[in-house]
């Protein structure tokens, strides 16, 4: 999904949306998603009155996407540990494309998810 935003806050919770379907269409039924922005976290777990006003439309979005799972979690994780992501933005920015690569993950992000730990499958 391409689209603009002034608000990194507002991109940071769009991404927080796409994952819900992105879960929901793999049939995942518990779910725990982090961010490196406390804000988001905040506005997400607490109540809407907290959060920023340009969030609430979002935030009413992720609320309903909630509903499809039987266990949801949030948590804020330093940017040192949510490499993974922050090389894939840089990823879908310089190749301004809108590839998923679930299957075959590029060589960069394969040394990332084996340097943290994960098992992840061959690079494309």
């Amino acid at each position: 999904m391409a689209f603009q935003a002034k608000n990194p806050l507002v991109v940071e919770a769009t991404a927080l949306w796409e994952g819900y379907k992105f879960a929901e269409e793999w049939g995942h039924n518990m779910v725990c998603f982090k961010s490196d922005s406390q804000e988001l976290i905040k506005s997400v777990c607490g109540s809407f009155g907290r959060g920023s006003w340009t969030l609430y439309p979002i935030l009413t979005l992720i609320r309903d996407e909630q509903r499809c799972f039987e266990g949801c979690g949030w948590n804020w994780t330093t940017r040192n540990c949510n490499q993974a992501a922050d090389h894939l933005a840089s990823l879908a920015l310089s190749r301004r494309s809108t590839e998923v690569w679930v299957e075959r993950p590029p060589t960069s992000l394969v040394h990332i998810l084996c340097k943290d730990g994960f098992p992840c499958p061959h690079h494309a």
